[in-house]
């Protein structure tokens, strides 16, 4: 009877585990330390570096910039500015920043395949949701109807980065 408890209780947990897994997904975010007062400034403070990689993509606020270093202790980020198109802007200390692989970014409102954000969708076709437009900003959400959870029957939903603050950006990725 043990052995079948534990074998319960080890599915139990494996399930609950792929489920978390199912769910890493999303795009990673930290905030702002400090503001971003220049256009020309060429480093940014963030709140943390965890899991950063030189090459990666900053996006915040409508402006991409591209790491080329950074300070794990600090929090200090050497970065080009305005990459993918986008130009570089004053930004406000605890503003939202995604941050990742440059193909978590697009140019455009697709999906990073090509296809067009709106209609149905399938969340666990895409390795990184939501879908950034780093040129106007658009956010899009692979959502279930009437959940804010991914789904594989799901619809596109839009929303843009500049109404976001980092517990309503919580608050839509759950």
């Amino acid at each position: 009877m043990k052995t079948l408890t534990r074998l319960i209780v080890a599915l139990t947990l494996l399930i609950g585990w792929a489920d978390v897994v199912a769910a890493q997904t999303y795009n990673t975010t930290t905030t702002l330390s400090t503001a971003v007062t220049s256009r020309t400034q060429t480093n940014v403070t963030v709140a943390s570096t965890s899991g950063f990689v030189n090459g990666y993509v900053l996006y915040i606020d409508h402006e991409a910039m591209t790491v080329s270093s950074f300070n794990s202790t600090t929090g200090v980020v050497q970065v080009f500015r305005g990459a993918a198109g986008t130009g570089s802007a004053l930004h406000s200390a605890s503003s939202v920043v995604f941050w990742g692989v440059p193909s978590m970014f697009q140019n455009g409102d697709t999906d990073g395949q090509g296809r067009p954000t709106f209609g149905a969708c399938t969340a666990s076709n895409y390795p990184f949701l939501p879908v950034i437009n780093v040129i106007n900003g658009n956010v899009y959400l692979c959502r279930g109807f009437g959940t804010s959870a991914p789904s594989n029957a799901a619809q596109w939903t839009m929303t843009n980065s500049a109404n976001w603050t980092y517990n309503s950006l919580l608050k839509n990725l759950q």
